[in-house]
C-alpha cells in the first residue's frame, strides 16, 4: 500500500490520541478514587485491589500482545483495542461494586491497553526510520498530556455532575477516535511478509528461556519494575491524599489535579528533547541510545 511521504506525521498524530486515550482513561480513577470507594462502599484495601489487577493483567497481556501484534494486521488490533477498551471505560462509570468496577476497569479496559502497545509502538516504528526517536518522545508526550489533561477535566465533571460522567466522557471520546481511525490508520508496507516470518520466530516459552540468560534483561525488568511500584503511588493514591478532607492539604478534585501540573509538564519537556537529542547523536555512536536510558534510569 502507497502513502504520501507525510502520512507518517499523520500516523503519529493518530496514534498519539490513541495512547492519550488509553492513558486519561485509566488515570481518570485516581481523580475520583474518594468518590468511587465512597459511593460504591469499599473499603481502602478492596479499592486498592482495583489498580492491582489492573497492573496484573498488563503484565500477563503484554507478551500475548506481542504474539498478535507479529501475526496480525496492527491497524486493526489498534482499532478495536481502542473502542472496546473505550466503552469498557464508559461502562466502568456504570459500575455498581467491586466486581463491576474491577471487570470493566482492570481487565477489560487494561488488556486492550496492553493490545496496543506492541501493534502501536512497532507501527509508528515501521513508518518513522529516520526520526524514530522523535516520534517516539512525542507519542510518550501523549502519556503526559492525558494524565494532566485527564486530571483536570475529569475533576470538573465530576465536581459539577459525578464521577460516573469522568468515566462515560473519556470512554466515548475513545469510541468515536476508534471509528475515525479505521478509515485513517493504515498498516506498513509489507506487513504479509513480516507476518509470515513471525510465524518461524522462536515461541513464547523459548523467548523466556532465552530472555532470562541475558543479565542486562533481568537488570532492566527489575529497574522498570521499581519504576512501575513508584507510578502506581503516585498516580493512584497521591490524588486521594491530597484530597483528604482530615489531612494536610485538603484540596478539591481540580486542585488536587493541578498538582501534577508542573511534574507532567518537565516530564514531558524532557522526553521530546532527548528524542530530538537521541536522533542526532546516533548516528554517530550506535549505542547512544542505550547510553541515554541508562544514564536517565540511574539518575531517576
Amino acid at each position: 500500500m502507497k502513502t504520501s511521504k507525510t502520512y507518517k506525521w499523520e500516523l503519529l498524530l493518530w496514534l498519539s490520541l490513541a495512547f492519550f486515550t488509553h492513558q486519561a482513561g485509566r488515570a481518570v480513577l485516581g481523580i475520583v478514587l474518594p468518590d468511587v470507594q465512597r459511593d460504591l462502599n469499599l473499603s481502602s484495601e478492596l479499592i486498592g485491589w482495583v489498580p492491582a489487577c489492573l497492573s496484573i493483567v498488563l503484565g500477563f497481556m503484554i507478551p500475548v500482545s506481542g504474539i498478535l501484534g507479529d501475526r496480525y494486521s496492527r491497524k486493526w488490533i489498534i482499532t478495536w483495542t481502542l473502542i472496546l477498551g473505550s466503552a469498557a471505560t464508559a461502562l466502568a462509570g456504570a459500575s455498581v461494586g467491586f466486581v463491576t468496577l474491577v471487570l470493566f476497569y482492570s481487565v477489560t479496559s487494561a488488556s486492550c491497553e496492553a493490545l496496543y502497545a506492541p501493534s502501536g509502538y512497532s507501527l509508528l516504528a515501521s513508518f518513522h526510520k529516520e526520526t524514530r526517536a522523535v516520534a517516539m518522545s512525542v507519542h510518550q508526550s501523549a502519556l503526559y498530556i492525558g494524565v494532566m489533561t485527564c486530571g483536570v477535566i475529569a475533576a470538573a465533571i465530576a465536581e459539577r455532575w459525578s464521577w460516573r460522567w469522568s468515566f462515560a466522557a473519556f470512554g466515548l471520546f475513545g469510541v468515536l477516535l476508534g471509528f475515525i481511525a479505521i478509515f485513517r490508520l493504515k498498516d506498513a508496507p509489507h506487513d504479509a511478509a513480516e507476518a509470515a516470518g513471525a510465524r518461524d520466530k522462536p515461541g513464547v516459552l523459548e523467548s523466556v528461556r532465552a530472555l532470562v540468560r541475558i543479565p542486562s534483561a533481568l537488570l532492566l525488568t527489575v529497574a522498570f519494575t521499581a519504576i512501575v511500584f513508584v507510578n502506581n503511588i503516585y498516580w493512584f493514591w497521591v490524588p486521594k491524599y491530597l484530597q483528604d478532607p482530615d489531612g494536610m492539604f485538603r484540596m478539591t478534585k481540580t486542585q488536587s489535579s493541578g498538582a501534577f501540573t508542573y511534574h507532567v509538564v518537565a516530564a514531558m519537556a524532557t522526553i521530546i528533547c532527548g528524542g530530538f537529542i537521541t536522533d542526532r547523536f546516533v548516528k554517530r555512536d550506535p549505542k547512544f541510545r542505550l547510553r541515554l536510558q541508562a544514564a536517565a534510569m540511574l539518575l531517576g
